[in-house]
């Protein structure tokens, strides 16, 4: 997609509260790639590729409310989306490069990694601070790709626990 600049449309955002009921968040999203929590649990962060990283407050049901834009990144590859104390780490599928993220800027680390395209960061090992980024190829650069570990001073957070289907994307 982004090496065609292609841009798709049409994806949709959805909640599913806890009795079922479900109701879409937002619409006409180009790329929806994936979901993540606050350490609190009270924020939501969501990925468009093309645009950015989308943060929701969650009230005190749990309700999502209007998204404000948290980062604009027009190459956010957001399954490469982990959260630490310090911020929210996006892998970036275009530059190939991963960042940590506040409120409408980037503040921490970028990678500049021999293999091209970083599609998925997680964090690791015994006290978190092994961040694991994954790369993959395409047309120019066929067959490669691999995992690069990075020692990092912020530890990542454990996966948030929700329960299942309550929050998902499709596009």
């Amino acid at each position: 997609m982004f090496e065609r600049d292609e841009v798709p449309d049409g994806g949709q955002l959805f909640y599913r509260s806890r009795d079922g009921a479900v109701r879409i968040l937002r619409g006409g999203l180009a790329v929806s790639n994936g979901l993540g929590f606050s350490p609190d649990g009270r924020m939501l962060y969501h990925a468009e590729s093309t645009a950015g990283v989308w943060a929701y407050s969650l009230g005190q049901d749990g309700m999502p409310g209007r998204p404000d834009m948290f980062a604009r990144i027009d190459d956010c590859d957001w399954p490469g989306r982990s959260i630490a104390e310090g911020g929210v780490w996006v892998a970036c599928w275009r530059s190939g490069a991963n960042s940590a993220l506040s409120p409408g800027r980037r503040t921490g680390s970028n990678l500049d990694a021999a293999i091209p395209h970083i599609v998925s960061l997680c964090f690791g090992g015994p006290d978190l601070t092994d961040l694991y980024v994954a790369t993959g190829g395409n047309a120019e650069h066929p067959g490669k790709g691999g995992v690069v570990r990075i020692k990092t001073e912020v530890p990542g957070l454990r996966p948030f626990k929700s329960s299942p289907g309550l929050i998902s994307s499709a596009g």
